[in-house]
């Protein structure tokens, strides 16, 4: 769990790819693994602050991560204790159909002509995977 958590969180760039990755192995490894992903997140705060400080008004109004205070502010509220195991239980669930609703508007923004305008061999592959692996299960199924 812990390998796989690390290796997915510290490798893969956007955190709903990292979720995504890491709840597809198991929900401890989607966990772990979106906590490391946040961790380097947070890393990077102290460095866009300070950079922007550093540009002072010479540079464009950088976009600062404030969803960070956010999730900071989650974090402390969800280990303090002040919320029972009933309502953390309920945040969770709130948080994984949250993060399934943006990964599928996401997804709705994608055209399909586009997609395969620019991925039709990618697309064709996939295609023939499928049904090899179809294939494959529907000989395993029709043997037993």
């Amino acid at each position: 769990v812990e390998q796989a958590g690390a290796l997915i969180g510290g490798g893969l760039h956007a955190v709903g790819h990292v979720a995504a990755a890491g709840f597809a192995v198991s929900d401890p490894v989607g966990q772990l693994a979106v906590t490391v992903k946040m961790g380097r997140v947070c890393a990077l705060l102290p460095l866009v602050l300070l950079l922007s400080l550093a540009t002072g008004s010479r540079a464009e109004k950088a976009p600062r991560p404030w969803y960070l205070a956010g999730f900071l502010a989650t974090f402390v509220l969800s280990v303090s204790g002040l919320l029972s195991e009933d309502i953390l239980s309920g945040l969770k669930w709130l948080d994984k159909a949250a993060l399934c609703v943006a990964m599928v508007g996401i997804g709705l923004r994608i055209p399909l002509r586009e997609i395969l305008g620019q991925a039709s061999r990618s697309m064709a592959f996939a295609g023939a995977l499928w049904l090899a692996q179809l294939a494959a299960v529907g000989f395993v199924l029709w043997s037993l």
